[in-house]
């Protein structure tokens, strides 16, 4: 692990109380995650995983479809881009869940995937970002 990575993820006890059940990493896009190679918020989900003991599971949601990247699109754009992005795969009724995700700029895309989440019944949503872009 990253030493920076480590010492923010030292601090995740007192961030969220109660722990959640799930960590869900915020999904990519299979043709994105095919260029990419790798779904960066699966790694930073896997190392907090390991640090606090709370599973994560990254089959829950999907990006059902391809969206243009985030940088560059104004705050409304970004809205618009992700409307209908997120689908459901697996049950989520009662679950306290923690979305990861790599940087966050507008809350777009967690706003997306959380409404997504509450739909089907999530009980709790937080998230947990490393990384936090101001405008």
């Amino acid at each position: 692990m990253l030493p920076i990575i480590a010492d923010i993820l030292s601090g995740w006890h007192g961030v969220l109380d109660p722990l959640p059940d799930v960590l869900i990493p915020v999904p990519l896009h299979h043709w994105r995650l095919r260029r990419r190679g790798f779904n960066q918020a699966e790694r930073i989900a896997a190392m907090l995983s390991k640090r606090v003991g709370v599973p994560t599971v990254a089959d829950l949601v999907a990006r059902g479809k391809a969206t243009k990247p985030q940088p560059g699109l104004r705050p409304a754009e970004r809205v618009i881009n992700l409307a209908d992005a997120f689908v459901l795969r697996r049950p989520v009724l009662g679950l306290s869940i923690c979305l990861v995700d790599d940087i966050v700029t507008t809350r777009a895309t967690l706003n997306s995937l959380a409404g997504v989440l509450a739909a089907g019944g999530a009980q709790r949503i937080t998230a947990f970002a490393l990384a936090s872009a101001r405008r």
